[in-house]
């Protein structure tokens, strides 16, 4: 069977018995065929008969399993008699059943179909994450994908390795309402679609037939995104605006872009480490503060020391976390000092290694300003030099203040040390 049209639906056969099926709104849900039982993932917004149409593709009982709760991919569920969910999106689900949500679905679709916003949802049955729904001869796994939603899921067809991703994972990922979670959720659930080995994507915004590198290049997206690259993106249907960061070609023109539309609180989480502020005391007596405000910049103020008194903002840095609850952050600064530290903070504790370039060590006042205005003056330092042997600083220190502020914020560290109050970096928590 190739492709079944009717008014409102029509079918493509995208594997053995495996159907992906275009409903009202512009949106698709996905048919798996087995011997005994027939699989149906999604069921669109619920606009015309849906379970009429896919009973012209099989007479076999049906078991519906929604990706999450958002109306265009659960509007339908009034259709069948119960519907599999996971839970941390039941209520999402009933509250986009309601009459108002109903209302205004049809109101974004320029529709008027009578008695639609009427209808509730259906039984809603738990999902858990790798229940493995068999259908006689094949089996569907599913696997729990926080991010787009908290209960988002996608499903696996073992029998042809298509992952049918719902909005987990596409070209254009939405993590901006209080229904998304996170960034590193995202990230999280593009590892664990990985390790299933898969051979092609679907989503259920689009025809593509996704290769198994398309969730490198999704994830290389959603770490590498910054607000300064990022621009604002007007959300219609949802009343809202919220920023896109893409990569890749053209938005939304070029057949290899990629992007996620998000808010800056979302970047919160993006590594548990982002938001949070910190003052710290190396063993040399040397103490630091830092606040990490996104997934790629910090600012740090130096209260003593050798260059104490330098206060920096929106410094890059590679940020990455090496084990639970264990970060590093490293980064080169126009001074030719490089620095890279460890930040364990459940044990409070610190590991640095700062590397100063010889003109550094030997006359370290230099570097003693607020760097982001005076740019030039350092790199003419730097270049002059002389940078070697360098001056190599290998410390452990004591986290002894540590507070989460959020992220993006400019707040908090916005003066040099010499400006705040008496005792602020001796502060004890």
């Amino acid at each position: 069977m190739g492709s079944v049209i009717n008014d409102d639906f029509s079918a493509t056969e995208i594997g053995e018995g495996l159907y992906q099926i275009w409903c009202p709104g512009k949106v698709s849900c996905f048919l798996a065929v087995g011997k005994d039982v027939a699989l149906l993932l999604d069921s669109g917004y619920g606009l015309g008969d849906l379970k009429g149409f896919v009973e012209t593709l099989t007479a076999l009982p049906l078991t519906l399993v929604n990706s999450h709760g958002h109306i265009d991919h659960s509007g339908g569920d009034y259709q069948f008699d119960f519907a599999y969910m996971r839970r941390e999106d039941l209520s999402l689900a009933r509250r986009h059943a309601s009459h108002g949500e109903r209302s205004r679905a049809l109101e974004f679709l320029g529709r008027s179909d009578p008695g639609y916003a009427d209808h509730g949802p259906c039984e809603l049955r738990p999902l858990a994450d790798g229940q493995v729904f068999d259908l006689g001869d094949r089996l569907v796994e599913t696997l729990a994908c926080p991010g787009h939603t908290a209960g988002s899921v996608a499903l696996l067809d073992r029998s042809t390795s298509t992952l049918l991703s719902g909005d987990a994972f596409s070209r254009h990922v939405w993590l901006f309402d209080d229904d998304s979670t996170s960034v590193p959720d995202l990230l999280r659930s593009i590892h664990r679609a990985r390790e299933t080995g898969f051979s092609a994507m679907y989503c259920s915004h689009s025809a593509e037939r996704f290769e198994p590198s398309f969730l490198g290049e999704l994830e290389r997206c959603a770490r590498d995104i910054r607000i300064e690259k990022s621009r604002p993106f007007a959300v219609p249907i949802a009343g809202a605006e919220a920023l896109i960061y893409h990569e890749g070609g053209e938005l939304f023109a070029a057949a290899d872009f990629v992007s996620v539309v998000y808010m800056p609180a979302k970047l919160g989480e993006a590594l548990g480490i982002v938001g949070k502020h910190l003052i710290y005391k190396y063993e040399n007596g040397w103490r630091y503060e830092i606040y990490v405000k996104d997934s790629g910049h910090f600012s740090y103020r130096i209260h003593s020391g050798m260059v104490g008194g330098r206060w920096v903002t929106d410094q890059e840095a590679h940020i990455v976390e090496i084990a639970t609850d264990v970060w590093k952050l490293s980064w080169d600064e126009p001074t030719g000092t490089c620095v890279s530290i460890a930040i364990n903070l459940s044990a409070r504790r610190l590991h640095g290694v700062i590397f100063f370039p010889r003109w550094v060590r030997d006359d370290p006042q230099k570097t003693v300003c607020y760097q982001n205005e005076h740019l030039d003056r350092m790199i003419a330092y730097r270049d002059q030099g002389p940078t070697y042997p360098k001056f190599v600083v290998d410390e452990f220190a004591a986290i002894t203040f540590i507070e989460d502020c959020g992220p993006c914020r400019s707040d908090i560290i916005d003066r040099p040390p010499s400006a705040l109050p008496e005792g602020y970096a001796e502060r004890v928590n």
